[in-house]
Order: structure tokens, then C-alpha cells, then sequence
């Protein structure tokens, strides 16, 4: 063996040219496949980072209408009795203005159940973790994340015992370094949630996670809390009807939704790979070919047929071996790439990176790709003819014919490989530019937003929370370039809002399973201006919709004639209360705006309720700025607008209406950017594979060539006939290829947005393009051959 790896290192040394092409081509394939395996091992394979975690289940409420929804609070007491849980927990989001050290920052938190690490099985490296009794009372305590002790205090030891300042109150560090779920992802810091009796059975706003007890199946655990939701059926009618639960794994809750994106991405990696392989294969075949008398000298001396057959899959091995040197400095940049491309919406992003399983991988395929594209040419050595290639002085390949099918065999494998990527690339494309053209129903242009959180220390009481917000706006209108500002619970799109149920005066009530429901904004009177939302009938609000006022309300166009079909909805009245209770509190309908893509483009507009923030005021708001400049601009005057009004006060999630458009765009695009990359790789592999064997054809038939041109064929004769049947397998090929797109694309249908998996006017232009191309790599070398001098052909014979 150490002989044949000598001879080879050798033989490619004096085939440089060969040998650095072929390991250029096996880099690139074996570098795409290594970095994807990397982001699938890391998000699908590796276990979560807590014992037994396929044991932690997160629990839902599910209603038929509406689907999975977070938990309230009386339910979630209710169904952590159940007894096929050792532990159930729940957490809130949260944010938490830190003040004392500076600026004040927001940071991000959660609200937990005092048992949240111990049912995930998290411990706390320095410190503790909150114990029961800090669920009751006003205990003021907190837990840092590993990110945020290091970031804030340089993983000081001496953190524990220390008080922090969380919206103007101090709290006490108990413990630090924690690594708690990535759901909500990136928290800093955890505070023990306070139990709050007053909150109704549909203020549904907890996540669950619970622990199976040993023994218990997620089965029986759903047969027991399906057996407690019947009893809140009962008990309770009129907010739990139609309501059950439902279990998911932990893992596949976190990764379930990237999981299609991934395996596709998996899947194309592995076609570009099988096109580098068939392509190594042909020049291989003609190296062999070129070897022949080499061979067959080499056999009559001796060498039996396995050896050279081993001889052969050696030099391939070392070229597949090398290949995956460069394949994992490609993989290396290529993880780094996928990281700053990531939009943020790729779950344990944190975990993908080159590790032994990783290297593993990449030295098994580089093995197995190396005997993959080896074992065609090697094949072909066996069936030498060494008194025939003796004779002939070497200079064809016993069954040359035979030789020729198998490289057109091999390319027209490399081109249906490379149309089944090129259908993928171009649906995915097609579907994005299709998003980026839907209207989400406000403008974009020129707006900056910007939230503010208002601690409850401070800003509990209605009036204080509407006097900020005049003060606030009052300074923003000010600001020099601002054309107009406002405020809302929440920005129109991509951004957190609230599903409320909803009933109407005059209209007779759903039963009690069936949910009416609608997104509920507040917003102050510039709100519609700022944000472009176009008024259809009534009016906005007013500077006098105030507290002491009629309630009034704005709803969509789309809640309208959802809820009063064929009637003006104006002066109509709607409730969030009970509609049967003489004390509830009702709105009367003042206009109708536009409906709005909350969640973008990729999801159509819901019912949505917009209510005066001066008479429904909260504590978390967004201010919005229009300009005809920068928005951008506009982030450090509206920073010291705000310490103006409240210097204990900062401001997150600083963004234009612009990159919130486009951040629901985020993963179609990378989704479509990745698999065009990879269609592109795989198209110019196919291109020069069909080059390089249309090329070797032409110099293996210069002598029959010659003689047609001697005999009178033309050059235009000649350039057809070259073309016709270096492009007979590229038409197969692409026949067999959009055959198979046809099946395989299904699997794109998760990741398809306004476009069918079958679309008819891609598959053709799919098929034009690669003809294109087929055609364009064909004609050099049949361009040659028509222009063959018969003397110089026949001279060379």
C-alpha cells in the first residue's frame, strides 16, 4: 500500500494541472457539505445541554380556531397537578432597564417560576437559583445569564450578594453564569415571577416547559391533561370552551420550524457533491485513457488487474483526501459565512461550529467521495486489452465506444443532479421576489422606531404612563427633520401585539368555542399618519379621545367585513369585556383603516383594533418618527429627547420601518440566497463537465473528423453534428432531471410562498436556461472541430 501511495503522489505531481483541478473541484463540494453538516449536527443532531432533555416538553393550550397559544396563569396552576410531571414551569418575556452603571441599558429578561432551572435541569455555576417562597411577596432577586456577567461585571465572582438596579428598584444578585433556555433567546436576567391571582383564564402570556416523572410516556401525560382541560370545559364555559392542550418536545418546539430549511440545504450540498464527483469521474476517465499503454505495459509485466484497480481507487483517495484539506478550510469560512448571513432566526446558532464530529464527517466523505468517483475508472481498467493496446501503441482504450457512454452517462447525471437544484433555486427566487412585492399596508419609507419600557415603580398608574407620553411626544415633535411623531403599544409590523377576544353590541355571540378575536393596538391620534395606514371611512382619533371621553375605536378593513359583512361598521359598538356584564366597558366604532401584514408578507393581515392610548394606556410603547432624511439620524435626538422627559429611561430596539419589513423577509431570503448559491456551483460544474467531455471527444475523433471534411462535409455540417450529439445526453439529462424536480420539490412546499412546487413557467425557464448554457459549452470544441485541417488530421493519425 505505501508503494501504490508513493507511485501516486508521483503520477499527480507530474499532473499538476489535473491533479489541483480535480482537488479544487472535490474542495468545493466536500467544503459546502461539511459546513451544512456543521449547522445540522449543531441545531438538529446535538443534544440539548440538559440531562435527559428528551424528557422536557413544552405545553400549550390549543384551541381548532386559533391553533398552539401561550398559557394563562390560572391554567397553568391547574395543570402542573397533573402527576406524569416531576416539575412544571413557566416564564414571561420581559425587559429591564439597568440604571446606576451609566447610561441606562435594556436588557433582556424573563419572568420564571422559582422552579424553572431545576425542571430544565440547569444548575447555576456560582450562586443559587430561586427558591419557592421568592414567587410570593415582593422578593427582589435576580439571576444573570453567562453572557451578561461576563459582559457587565467581567465575570467577577464577587457579583453574588450585589445589588442591581432594575427600573429605579435594587435587587440582589443570587446567582450568576446561568444558561437557561433559548426560549426567549438571549436572556440576560431572570427574576422569580410574582403570582398575580386578579389575572383571567385567557390572559394567556406563559410559556410551559414540564419534566416527565419517571415512568410517564408524553402520551399519558397528554391523556392526563387532556382529562384536566375537559374539567376547565366544564368548570369554566365561558373561557375555556373548546380549549385542550398539547405537548411538544422540547427539542423539536426549538428547532421544528428550520428543521425543512436545513434538510433541503443538507440535500442540495449533496447533489453539488455528486456533480463534483461525476466530474472528477470524466477526468479521470481520460487520464486513464491516457494511461492505457502505461497500464497495459504495466500488466504485461505482472501486475495483476486488482492491482491496478487498487492502484487507481489510490490516486483517487489521495485527490478526495486532499480535496477534504480544502474542503475544510472552505468550511471554515463557509460556518462564518452562514453565521453573518443568519438573520438571527436560526435557533442554537451559537452551537454550529467545526467540532470531531464535524472532522469525522469530513474524513469519512472525503474516503467515501474519493471511492465514489473512482470506481468508474476503475472499472474501465479491468477491461484492458493488453495484447490490443500493445499494438496500438496506447492510443485508445479497449471499447472505446463503451468508454464514450459511460461519459455520457456521467454527464448527463451531472446535468439532472444540477436541474433538480436549479428548479429549487429558482422556486425559492421566484417566492421571494413575490414576497417583496407584497403591499403590507403602511409605509416604509423615512420612519424610525424605537420602544421605551416603563418600569411599574414608577409608571403603574394610567395617568403617569398618558402624561409621559404627551411629554415625550411634545419633545419629538420638536426634534429639527422630524415631519411627524407618534406613539403605540406596538409598531404595525413585526413586532409583538396582543390577540384579545372581542364582542359586538347588536350581534348575536358566538358560541362559547368559537374564539372572536383581534390583534389590538393603541396608538395616539398621529399614529395613522406617521405609519401611512390609509383612512377608508370615519375618522382617526382625535387630541380629545381622552380618559374622561366616549371610548372610541379604530378597526382594519378586514375585521370589518369579518364582522359586519355588507354594513358600515361606524357607530357600531365592540367590547373586550364580557358582553353580558352591565358594568363592561364599550367602544364605539369611529373609522375604518386599511388592513396591515403584522407578521409580513409571509402571513395574511388578521383583524386589528386600534383604541386611543390616552384611553388604554400600558407601560411598554414605541415611539415613531417621520422624516424626509436618515431615520437613522434621528436615534440620538430622540435618545436625548427621552432623558429630557425621564433620565432613568432608554431606549431598544432602535430600527427603521424599512429593516422591519425586511426582517420578515429575512429567512426567505437567506433561504433563497443559499440554494441559488449552491444551483450556481452545480451549473458551472455541469458546464464544464459537458466542455470537457465535448472537448476529449473531438481530440479522440480528429482522424474521423479529418475525413469527413476531406470527403466534403462542411463546417457547418460538422459544427451541427458535434453539437447534436454532445447535447443528446444534456437533453436527456435535463428530461430526467425536471422529472425528478417534480417529485423532489415537494419538499420545498413548507418554504414557498404565492408560487405552487409545480410551477409550469419556472420549470421552462429552468429548461431554456440550462440549454443555454448546454449549448454555449458545447460549442467551443464543436466550433474547433469544424475548423480541423483534414492534412493536419490525417497527418496526425
Amino acid at each position: 500500500m505505501l508503494h501504490d501511495i508513493r507511485y501516486a503522489l508521483r503520477s499527480l505531481h507530474r499532473h499538476r494541472v489535473f491533479a489541483l483541478t480535480a482537488i479544487l473541484t472535490l474542495g468545493l463540494g466536500i467544503g459546502a457539505n461539511t459546513a451544512i453538516f456543521s449547522a445540522v449536527n449543531g441545531v438538529l443532531l446535538r443534544p440539548l445541554p440538559y440531562p435527559d432533555p428528551d424528557r422536557i416538553l413544552t405545553i400549550w393550550g390549543h384551541h381548532p380556531a386559533i391553533g398552539r397559544e401561550s398559557a394563562s396563569l390560572p391554567d397553568f396552576l391547574d395543570w402542573r397537578k397533573a402527576r406524569s410531571f416531576s416539575g412544571m414551569a413557566a416564564w414571561a418575556n420581559a425587559a429591564f432597564t439597568v440604571t446606576g452603571t451609566g447610561e441606562p441599558e435594556v436588557v433582556s429578561g424573563a419572568l420564571v417560576t422559582p422552579n424553572y432551572f431545576r425542571v430544565l435541569g440547569a444548575p447555576i455555576p456560582l450562586g443559587r437559583d430561586f427558591r419557592d417562597d421568592e414567587a410570593r411577596g415582593a422578593a427582589r432577586v435576580v439571576v444573570l445569564s453567562q453572557g451578561y456577567w461576563q459582559r457587565a461585571y467581567g465575570g467577577r465572582p464577587d457579583v453574588v450578594g450585589s445589588q442591581i438596579t432594575l427600573g429605579g428598584v435594587p435587587y440582589t444578585v443570587v446567582g450568576a453564569g446561568a444558561r437557561g433556555l433559548a426560549l426567549p433567546a438571549e436572556v440576560d436576567i431572570w427574576a422569580p415571577f410574582q403570582t398575580d391571582t386578579t389575572l383571567g383564564r385567557r390572559n394567556d402570556f406563559l410559556q410551559v416547559i414540564g419534566r416527565l416523572a419517571p415512568g410517564a410516556t408524553a402520551e399519558t401525560a397528554q391523556v392526563e391533561l387532556a382529562t384536566i382541560a375537559r374539567r376547565l370545559e366544564a368548570e369554566y364555559p365561558a373561557s375555556n370552551a373548546g380549549w385542550g392542550v398539547e405537548l411538544i418536545g422540547l427539542h423539536e418546539r426549538i428547532v421544528g420550524e428550520i428543521r425543512p430549511a436545513l434538510l433541503v440545504f443538507l440535500g442540495a450540498v449533496a447533489l453539488v457533491l455528486l456533480i463534483a464527483c461525476a466530474n472528477v469521474a470524466n477526468l479521470m476517465l481520460v487520464r486513464v485513457a491516457a494511461r492505457e499503454r502505461e497500464l497495459t505495459i504495466r500488466a504485461a509485466l505482472g501486475a495483476s488487474r486488482r492491482r491496478l484497480v487498487r492502484q487507481l481507487l489510490t490516486e483517487s483517495v489521495l485527490l478526495a483526501l486532499a480535496g477534504g484539506v480544502l474542503g475544510l478550510g472552505l468550511a471554515v469560512w463557509g460556518v462564518s459565512a452562514l453565521r453573518a448571513l443568519e438573520p438571527g432566526t436560526l435557533p442554537r446558532l451559537d452551537e454550529v461550529r467545526l467540532d470531531a464530529r464535524a472532522l469525522a464527517f469530513a474524513l469519512v466523505l472525503s474516503v467515501g467521495t474519493g471511492l465514489l468517483f473512482g470506481v468508474v475508472p476503475a472499472v474501465r481498467a479491468r477491461r484492458f486489452d493488453l495484447r490490443g493496446g500493445l499494438a496500438e501503441g496506447g492510443r485508445a482504450l479497449s471499447g472505446a465506444r463503451s468508454a464514450a457512454r459511460t461519459r455520457n452517462a456521467l454527464v448527463l447525471a451531472e446535468v439532472a443532479l444540477a436541474s433538480v437544484l436549479l428548479v429549487g433555486a429558482a422556486l425559492l427566487l421566484r417566492s421571494f421576489v413575490g414576497l417583496t412585492r407584497v403591499d403590507p399596508g403602511v409605509s416604509v419609507d423615512g420612519i424610525l422606531t424605537a420602544r421605551v419600557t416603563l418600569p411599574r415603580s414608577r409608571y403603574d398608574d394610567p395617568a403617569r404612563q398618558v402624561a409621559f407620553a404627551d411629554a415625550l411626544l411634545d419633545r419629538a415633535r420638536a426634534l429639527p427633520g422630524v415631519a411627524s411623531a407618534a406613539l403605540g403599544s406596538a409598531a404595525p409590523v413585526d413586532d409583538a401585539v396582543p390577540y384579545w377576544a372581542i364582542a359586538l353590541a347588536g350581534v348575536e355571540q358566538p358560541p362559547p368555542d368559537v374564539v372572536q378575536d383581534a390583534v389590538v393596538y393603541r396608538a395616539s391620534p398621529e399614529y395613522f399618519h406617521t405609519f401611512g395606514l390609509p383612512l377608508i371611512r370615519g375618522r382617526l382619533f382625535e387630541a380629545a379621545d381622552r380618559a374622561d371621553r366616549t371610548p372610541v375605536a379604530v378597526v382594519s378593513q378586514g375585521l370589518a367585513q369579518r364582522y359586519w359583512p355588507g354594513r358600515d361598521p361606524v357607530g357600531s359598538r365592540i367590547t373586550f369585556g364580557d358582553p353580558t356584564d352591565s358594568a363592561t366597558s364599550w367602544m364605539t366604532v369611529v373609522g375604518v383603516v386599511g388592513d396591515v401584514r403584522q407578521d409580513g408578507a409571509v402571513s395574511p393581515a388578521y383583524p386589528q383594533i386600534y383604541v386611543p392610548f390616552a384611553q388604554l394606556s400600558n407601560r411598554s410603547v414605541v415611539v415613531a418618527l417621520r422624516t424626509g432624511r436618515n431615520p437613522l439620524a434621528l436615534a440620538a435626538p430622540l435618545k436625548q429627547a427621552l432623558a429630557g422627559v425621564d433620565p432613568g429611561l432608554a431606549l431598544s430596539q432602535v430600527t427603521t420601518m424599512e429593516q422591519r419589513v425586511a426582517g420578515t423577509l429575512a429567512r426567505p431570503r437567506v433561504n433563497a440566497l443559499l440554494l441559488a448559491g449552491f444551483a450556481a456551483t452545480a451549473l458551472v460544474l455541469a458546464a464544464l463537465g459537458i466542455y470537457g467531455v465535448i472537448a476529449y471527444s473531438v481530440v479522440q475523433r480528429t482522424r474521423e473528423l479529418g475525413i469527413r471534411v476531406a470527403l466534403g462535409a462542411s463546417a457547418d455540417a460538422v459544427l451541427g453534428m458535434v453539437m447534436r450529439q454532445g447535447l443528446t445526453p444534456v437533453m436527456i439529462g435535463l428530461g430526467v432531471g425536471l422529472g425528478v424536480a417534480a417529485v423532489g420539490s415537494r419538499v420545498l412546499r413548507s418554504l414557498l410562498y404565492g408560487v405552487t412546487a409545480t410551477d409550469l413557467a419556472t420549470y421552462g425557464a429552468v429548461a431554456a436556461f440550462l440549454t443555454v448554457v448546454a449549448s454555449a459549452a458545447s460549442y467551443v470544441p464543436a466550433r474547433r472541430a469544424a475548423r480541423s485541417d483534414p492534412v493536419l488530421a490525417l497527418r496526425a493519425e
